[in-house]
């Protein structure tokens, strides 16, 4: 009898030692989940240093049923959101612009949600959801594939309640310490999104919608020629057109 209850006894220390292990691992896995909110902090941070910078910019098109030559301009950013495109031709920019502030992408009240960790270029990064708080607001939900490591966005996708859709793809290289890339391609989906009208040639009637389902395509910006936190007037940025 006292060796069937020895061996009982040890039985039962192997079982709840086995629990205990068990709890203390699902514990550890909540625990290495990221803080959605820190990781976006550190990314607006490193950002900030940036005090303001002058880059040239190249774009390119690829959207079928819009054809545009490539074009060149020249980008005047300064903290914290004054933005100065100069152009000598007419040239479509992507609706978040050109402006290389990853904060962009995130401005607006949401509700931040880890989601899972992802690769992006050969690269761990963490994917994030961010809820817009507003029933009013225009934007179903904002994705950001963020690399922890080095505290870049490196992919973020907006979702909006008019069925359309845009992601873009962040590649950085000369300008990483900074937190700026050097260059963004942009994915669009215009899903059932009537384009405006007048001289803009995206405009297309619902009949010849119906026979074209080509409704997205690509934008690409590549920069060069950075000149960061070298100083600029304000005057720039209010200087009207002639």
């Amino acid at each position: 009898l006292f060796t069937y209850s020895k061996r009982k006894i040890f039985y039962h220390r192997r079982i709840m030692k086995r629990i205990l292990v068990f709890i203390l691992f699902a514990g550890s896995l909540v625990a290495q989940n990221p803080n959605p909110d820190k990781l976006i902090k550190e990314v607006k941070d490193k950002f900030l240093k940036v005090k303001d910078y002058t880059a040239d910019a190249n774009i390119k098109l690829d959207i079928p049923f819009f054809k545009m030559p490539d074009r060149n301009v020249k980008i005047y950013f300064k903290q914290p959101d004054k933005t100065h495109i100069e152009s000598k031709e007419f040239t479509v920019l992507p609706k978040m612009g050109l402006n290389l502030n990853p904060i962009d992408a995130i401005a607006g009240d949401f509700a931040p949600a880890y989601l899972r960790q992802d690769v992006f270029d050969g690269k761990k990064i963490e994917v994030i959801n961010l809820t817009p708080k507003s029933d009013t607001a225009k934007v179903r939900y904002v994705k950001l594939w963020i690399d922890s490591q080095e505290k870049l966005i490196r992919r973020f996708e907006i979702s909006f309640i008019n069925s359309s859709n845009a992601k873009a793809d962040l590649f950085y290289g000369s300008q990483t310490k900074m937190g700026i890339p050097d260059k963004i391609v942009f994915h669009m989906d215009f899903g059932n999104v009537r384009l405006p009208g007048g001289m803009n040639p995206l405009q297309r009637r619902k009949e010849d919608k119906k026979e074209n389902k080509e409704n997205s395509g690509t934008v690409t910006v590549t920069y060069s020629n950075f000149r960061v936190n070298m100083g600029i007037d304000d005057k720039i940025f209010t200087e009207k057109k002639k």
